[in-house]
C-alpha cells in the first residue's frame, strides 16, 4: 500500500495506504504528505482566531504604473483556493491601491516534493516504530520526533504550528475523514511498507449469533480477508507487538497470484531484513506463505534483533 505524505493517489483494495503529511507554510509544498521549509506565512485574525495564510507570494513592478503586480501562487482545492483568495482581500484591506483591477493574480501551481527533498536534519514526526525505523534507514539524514501523537487533527495542527516539518499519516484514513487536501504526496510500497492488516477493517460479533454473522457477511470483502490473513500469520510466527518494526503486505497481481511483502527493522533503522513470496490467491497457500516468511526472518534476525 501507499504511504502519503500531505495529495494522495489511490491505494489498492482500500486498505493500507500512508500518507506524509507536509507543512504548508508559504511557498512549500512537499510530496505524501511531506513539505519543504519555507518561509513563515503572515497571520491573520479574524473574529478572535488566528489564520496563517499558505501562499506563495511574488511581487513585480509594473513597467507602465506605479501598482506592483502581485502574483499568488496555491494549490487547486478548495481550501487552498480559498486561503489565497482570503490573503488577496487582506492585501487589498490594508493597500487599497492593490483594488486595480489585474493588480493581483491568483495562480495554481504544481507543488511537489518528496522526502528525500527535506534538508538534512529536518524533524519528522510519528509514533510508529516500523514509519521511524524504515524512515531513517533509507534518510539516515532526518530525524524522527517518536512521541508525535494524538488524532488526526491534532497531528495536522502541530504540523502547522512547525513541531516537525514533516508527518506520516494513513492515506485509508484521511480518505475516510474527508481530509486528503492535507496530503502532499503518497509513500509507495517500496518506499514504506504497511502494517500487517493496515486499512482493513475487522467487525466482530458473538460466536454463536448466527443471524449477525449472516449480516455481516455481505460485507465481507474475500480479497481483503485473505490477504490479511496472509499478513497476519507471518506477524503470529514472529510474536510481534507494537513495540517491534515489522510490516508486511499481501496483494493480488495481474495474474491473479498472491505476492507477500514483508521486512523486519531494528528499531534505530540501521538494519532492515526483507523477504517475498508468490504462489496461489487461495487461503491455505496463503497461511503458508505467511508462516514461511516469517521463519526465514526470524531466522536471519537471531537473538535480540529488536533490542538495537
Amino acid at each position: 500500500m501507499e504511504t502519503a505524505m500531505a495529495s494522495a493517489s489511490q491505494a489498492p483494495r482500500g486498505r493500507k495506504t500512508r500518507p506524509l503529511c507536509s507543512n504548508f507554510t508559504a511557498a512549500s509544498v512537499s510530496a505524501l504528505g511531506c513539505s519543504l521549509p519555507a518561509s513563515k506565512s503572515p497571520a491573520f485574525t479574524r473574529r478572535g482566531r488566528v489564520f496563517v495564510a499558505r501562499a506563495s507570494v511574488s511581487v513585480e513592478e509594473k513597467t507602465r504604473t506605479k501598482t506592483a503586480v502581485i502574483r499568488i501562487g496555491t494549490r487547486g482545492s478548495p481550501l487552498a483556493l480559498a486561503q489565497a483568495y482570503e490573503t488577496r482581500d487582506k492585501l487589498i484591506e490594508s493597500h487599497p491601491e492593490l483594488a486595480e483591477e489585474g493588480a493581483i493574480q491568483i495562480v495554481i501551481i504544481k507543488t511537489t516534493a518528496s522526502l528525500a527533498e527535506l534538508p538534512a536534519g529536518s524533524t519528522v514526526g510519528t509514533a510508529s516504530l516500523r514509519r521511524k525505523s524504515q524512515l531513517l534507514n533509507r534518510y539516515p539524514s532526518l530525524k524522527v520526533l517518536e512521541n508525535f501523537r494524538g488524532n488526526v487533527q491534532t497531528r495536522l495542527r502541530k504540523l502547522n504550528e512547525g513541531v516537525v516539518q514533516a508527518t506520516l499519516l494513513a492515506l485509508a484514513g484521511l480518505k475516510r475523514l474527508n481530509m486528503t487536501e492535507n496530503v502532499t504526496s503518497v509513500l509507495s510500497i517500496d518506499d514504506m511498507l504497511p502494517a500487517v492488516a493496515q486499512g482493513a477493517i475487522g467487525i466482530a460479533c458473538r460466536s454463536d449469533d448466527e443471524k449477525m454473522a449472516s449480516y455481516l457477511a455481505s460485507l465481507n470483502h474475500e480479497d481483503t480477508r485473505l490477504a490479511v490473513s496472509c499478513e497476519r500469520a507471518f506477524l503470529e510466527k514472529l510474536e510481534g507487538s507494537c513495540r517491534t518494526p515489522i510490516a508486511g503486505y499481501a496483494r493480488r497481481d495481474a495474474d491473479g497470484n498472491c505476492i507477500f511483502k514483508a521486512l523486519v527493522a531494528s528499531p534505530d533503522g540501521t538494519q532492515v531484513l526483507e523477504t517475498s513470496r508468490e504462489g496461489p490467491y487461495a487461503y491455505d497457500d496463503m497461511i503458508k506463505m505467511g508462516v514461511d516468511a516469517g521463519e526465514e526472518l526470524l531466522a536471519r534476525a537471531g537473538p535480540g534483533f529488536f533490542n538495537r
